[in-house]
């Protein structure tokens, strides 16, 4: 550790077509402080697994796929423990997911965005974008009893409003929040 102060988090929770990376997106231009958007979409756009080979059954995802989220989750730690200030995007997908989430970042300043939207929103984002498939989101429905949030943001509302809430809750977040009792306690 440096010994500099952690970074701080703001962890936008959602079912897949939800909105999250709009809005880290936009959050980033508007925060007054530099945050880092983070996540596992992003490595793996950077190639960083070897998708051709598991495309041709060389490697299985779901033998890999456990690893990838463990080593995922412990880099969001790393990164604020080194002082960053994270916009991470996230589908915290099982209570266990949640509970070593709130191990990792016991220490750590962690206000929660649980981004949603209406059904027929979230099913017509699913279908326009063609890299998921349909009724990813719909499984990804659990995420929100799996993660007690600050604020729920409903993401088909206009972006600039979205923006200003988070932005106004995070502000105004209480200096006492105690992220990994709530977590460990859902």
């Amino acid at each position: 550790m440096s010994g500099e102060q952690n970074g701080s988090i703001i962890l936008v929770n959602g079912t897949s077509s939800s909105g999250k990376s709009t809005l880290c997106k936009a959050l980033q231009r508007e925060m007054d402080t530099a945050f880092w958007h983070f996540s596992s979409d992003h490595l793996i756009e950077a190639g960083m697994h070897p998708l051709e080979r598991i495309k041709d059954g060389t490697f299985t995802w779901s033998e890999h796929r456990p690893k990838f989220f463990d080593a995922f989750h412990r880099s969001i730690a790393a990164f604020a423990h080194a002082g960053n200030n994270l916009l991470v995007e996230h589908i915290v997908e099982s209570p266990e997911w949640a509970h070593q989430l709130a191990g990792l970042l016991a220490e750590i300043d962690v206000f929660v965005v649980s981004a949603t939207c209406p059904a027929n929103v979230r099913d017509s984002r699913e279908i326009s974008r063609r890299d998921r498939q349909i009724g990813e989101a719909i499984f990804h429905m659990p995420t929100y009893e799996f993660v007690p949030h600050d604020i729920e943001i409903v993401t088909s509302l206009p972006l600039d409003t979205c923006c200003s809430q988070v932005v106004e809750a995070w502000r105004n977040r209480p200096s006492d929040c105690k992220f990994a009792e709530r977590w460990l306690q859902a």
